[in-house]
């Protein structure tokens, strides 16, 4: 057993780096370890090993290594890095994981980290930043996946990955980024979907006495520190645990576990019947820290338990308490648990390494997880052909279906699979196996007609994993005949993001004009995706394409647009907006008739816009399609008069100050503040959210600070934020002289000053309306809010003067993921908050009222971190000290669940 000792967890020894790899052996076969030999030393905070080929790979930021010991001493003499410049900083949050896949990739956890690494056999260098990666170490590849996981991304028997971070126990990663970045024109929103049916800081159920909280303290009794978010991939706890997911909670010493189901693409889990209010493992020793889960070769769950005092970084804990507390209590510790049901016998441990190459094939038919995946990949790296008559009749005939689908990959990274292994796989009883069939006749599509038609005929498969798999290889297909089907996917299931964003995926220009062709002989049933497509086809600049779909787009049998026309509409002004120079080249050059038909809709449009009586929902739609029929300042001030009145929905309110954004020159700034006295509180932040965007806006925006239209108290702490620390440093200046008292830089001051609502008598439902007003566009507590900040569920550890502290001073100590970023678009427009999403192709910004901005990468400018929060500083200007105190009895007000120790036993 290779185990990873992070020695010098958290700040590091004096002298080199502490960190040591140890091999454990089990002599006599009665699984305990009788010996343990120090393979490695001094290296830099060791977090992750895995056995590769003569050696192991071990995960040590800034770099991934290889270490081998090849004089057989028991010592490692070689160790050399493979990947270098992954981010470091905190521990916790550095690439981490190594695990085997059924692509015969090994794949890595982020950890929040990012950085730009680079391969030193290829040279290679790709950005991490926003996503984990797969690796082939002897080729020196490295590949970007989907999602970002701060410890552990981990997979179930049939390729689904997982991951987790602190506060969220579980997330399945739906999407396939290698999928995504074929087509540069498609911006996902979303990604991976939260697991369990509580997601995010859900109740948990310790055991352990509650100890002193920094990091945090407001999720006391609720996940603040999951990780190794793993499934059981075994059959040894009986039926009801196969598939179930298992995560660590180390900060409340347990671990945590809920029955896992499919629910379409993805998943959803509860916890299990007999486990409402209790752990599957909890313990009342508070040194207990299960770092790291997983299914063992005995078919038990093996723990690695990291035994400290203090788990905290020291980050997170006030500089004046480190010295009273030994922050490397327990340096010299840990455990490894092994945890079996009662009397239930542990399977034997295989010695895989005494096999040969038919035994191995063999050894892939067994209930075990962890047996099949390293027999899998002991074949791939002895290269040995001799498997291949054992793993073809395998694909045939194994009755287990995981071993059906191993032998199919194993064939794959033997590079000896055929195509007819790969037609019997593509009809196998199991979508599992269909699936990963799908995947690999993918890249045959083009040369092997019929493997082609079979992909194709299972579009219609009643599995939409195998659904999923098939919308991503109709891409690859250059066959026209696969256009048909692609488009009745598309059109099929049109309201499942994740089913729609792979077919997408396989848009290009070779193939958008036939699916095109096919959505537009579907009649009604086009009006689902007819938006996208005009879309995709206007950000791809073909004109053919645009021109047909406008066609229909523009056409009324009895001269009235219906909604799916408005909305094709408003997707096609999207894209023009975003894209400058697409304008000219895909409108200039329309046939008179068709020029005339579209000036004609979005007139209609305009009017539908205007229409108090219209449908609100087709309302909406035509709200952002205004840029099309809107140009002259005349109109726009005339426009957003009107749809900004009081008497206007407040839904179609912020879809035209959202739309004034794209409409031309200064007219739309100076109609938004025309109106700011009628404006309540969420139209007013939208509408500064929007003059924000633009240099021009803001300058009318400072204008009108001038002359006295708005008062700089009417700018909340973020917008002042904003400007007194834009990039421009004429529009800064001008903003500092403007708002008279800049943000007090003293922190500390401002804390001591406050100090005295500490001691005021407080209301608690005032207090609720202070929340309400000045938090809840970034915390969300008790149904009121956004979830854009650190939940706030539970707060109740927390003292009223750290809670002080933490709302003056924000800045103090920021996790990674609550850093807001700044992104400047090539139309120069401007978008700041957290970095929710990446993918190959686009960034997803959560602002501070939890609305998304998704941008393709290739409209940016500029996209950079502020390495500060998105919570401003200065809010003291908006909170007098009555409203303090009564603020922070609204939020102590709060209580954890009752804990209960019932059926709980460490």
């Amino acid at each position: 057993l290779w185990v990873a000792e992070m020695h010098d967890y958290p700040l590091g020894v004096v002298g080199q780096p502490a960190g040591r790899i140890r091999v454990l052996y089990d002599d006599d076969g009665d699984y305990r370890y009788d010996r343990a030999e120090l393979f490695l030393d001094g290296v830099r905070y060791p977090n992750g090993v895995m056995p590769w080929r003569h050696g192991v790979l071990i995960t040590s930021a800034p770099d991934l290594l290889f270490a081998a010991d090849t004089d057989r001493d028991g010592r490692a003499d070689e160790v050399r890095p493979l990947f270098t410049g992954f981010g470091q900083g905190n521990q916790q949050h550095r690439v981490n994981g190594l695990q085997w896949g059924l692509d015969n990739w090994v794949y890595c956890a982020n950890g929040d980290s990012g950085g730009e690494v680079e391969s030193l056999l290829t040279g290679q260098r790709v950005n991490i930043s926003g996503r984990d990666f797969r690796i082939r170490p002897d080729e020196g590849l490295l590949d970007p996946q989907t999602g970002q996981t701060q410890f552990l991304r981990s997979r179930d028997d049939w390729g689904n990955w997982f991951g987790c971070n602190n506060a969220n126990p579980m997330y399945h990663f739906v999407l396939d980024d290698a999928m995504l970045r074929r087509n540069p024109h498609l911006a996902v929103e979303r990604l991976r979907v939260d697991v369990p049916e509580v997601p995010g800081t859900a109740p948990v159920y310790p055991i352990s006495r509650t100890q002193a909280r920094f990091n945090d303290p407001h999720t006391l009794n609720r996940f603040t520190s999951a990780c190794s978010a793993m499934v059981y991939r075994e059959e040894l706890f009986g039926q009801a645990f196969i598939g179930n997911s298992f995560v660590s909670e180390p900060v409340h010493n347990l671990v945590h576990r809920e029955v896992l189901a499919p629910q379409g693409v993805t998943f959803t889990s509860r916890r299990a019947s007999d486990e409402h209010e209790r752990e599957f493992l909890a313990s009342s020793d508070n040194w207990f820290r299960p770092t790291m889960l997983r299914t063992g070769p005995d078919g038990a769950l093996w723990i690695a338990d990291m035994y400290r005092l203090i788990i905290e970084h020291p980050e997170y804990i006030p500089a004046e308490l480190h010295q009273q507390l030994d922050l490397r209590a327990g340096s010299d510790r840990g455990r490894i648990w092994r945890v079996l049901p009662v009397h239930q016998t542990p399977r034997p441990f295989p010695r895989l390494d005494r096999m040969n190459a038919v035994e191995l094939a063999a050894a892939l038919d067994s209930p075990n997880g962890w047996q099949r995946d390293m027999a899998q990949q002991l074949l791939v790296e002895r290269g040995d052909l001799a498997a291949v008559p054992e793993l073809e009749k395998m694909v045939r005939e194994a009755a287990r279906p995981q071993a059906r689908l191993h032998a199919l990959c194993t064939l794959d990274g033997l590079n000896a699979l055929s195509n007819r292994v790969i037609e019997q796989a593509l009809a196998d009883a199991h979508p599992g196996v269909r699936r990963h069939a799908v995947r690999l006749a993918a890249p045959r599509l083009n040369d092997t007609p019929e493997l082609a038609r079979k992909v194709i005929g299972l579009a219609d498969d009643g599995d939409l994993h195998v659904v999923l798999q098939v919308a991503y290889a109709l891409g690859e297909c250059t066959d026209p005949q696969a256009a048909a089907p692609l488009a009745r996917l598309m059109m099929r299931h049109a309201q499942d993001p994740f089913l729609s964003a792979a077919a997408l995926s396989s848009l290009s220009q070779r193939n958008l004009a036939d699916v095109l062709t096919a959505v537009l002989e579907a009649g009604e049933q086009a009006a689902g995706v007819l938006p996208q497509l005009l879309e995709q086809a206007a950000a791809m600049a073909d004109r053919q394409a645009v021109q047909r779909s406008l066609a229909l787009v523009t056409a009324t049998a009895d001269g009235r647009l219906a909604r799916w026309q408005v909305e094709s509409l408003a997707s096609l002004w999207h894209v023009l907006q975003r894209r400058p120079d697409a304008s000219g080249s895909l409108l200039a050059d329309l046939p008179e008739a068709l020029r005339h038909s579209l000036a004609d809709a979005a007139e209609q449009a305009r009017l539908i816009a205007l229409d108090p009586e219209a449908d609100e929902p087709l309302r909406l739609a035509a709200v952002r399609t205004l840029g099309l029929a809107v140009q002259r300042a005349e109109q726009v001030q005339e426009v957003l008069t009107a749809l900004l009145s009081p008497q206007t929905p407040l839904a179609v309110q912020l879809a035209a100050v959202e739309a004034a954004a794209d409409l031309p020159e200064t007219a739309p700034a100076e109609a938004l503040i025309a109106g700011w006295r009628t404006y309540g509180p969420e139209l007013r932040a939208r509408v500064l959210d929007v003059l924000m965007r633009r240099e021009r806006s803001i300058d009318a925006l400072l204008d009108a600070l001038a002359d006295g239209r708005l008062a700089p108290t009417e700018l909340g702490a973020l917008h002042r934020q904003q400007l007194l620390s834009h990039a421009d440093a004429r529009l800064r200046d001008r903003a500092a002289e403007l708002l008279e008292a800049t943000l007090d830089q003293d922190r500390q001051a401002v804390i001591a000053r406050y100090a005295e609502a500490l001691s005021l008598t407080a209301d608690r439902q005032r207090g609720q309306e202070v929340f309400r007003q000045r938090c809840s566009s970034c915390h969300r507590l008790a149904d009121m809010g956004h979830a854009v900040g650190p939940d706030l569920a539970g707060l109740t550890d927390r003292s009223p003067q750290a809670m002080l502290v933490a709302i003056l001073d924000p800045n103090r100590a920021v996790e990674t993921r609550f850093q807001s970023y700044t992104a400047v678009t090539a139309s120069g427009q401007i978008f700041t908050g957290l970095l929710a999403n990446e993918t190959g192709n686009s960034i997803t910004l959560l602002a501070a009222d939890g609305k998304q901005t998704t941008l393709l990468r290739s409209e940016l400018e500029v996209l950079e971190g502020t390495a500060r929060s998105l919570m401003p500083e200065g809010i003291e200007k908006d909170i007098s000290l009555q409203e303090m105190a009564d603020l922070l009895a609204y939020l102590t007000s709060f209580r954890p669940p009752r804990r209960t120790f019932e059926g709980n036993r460490p």
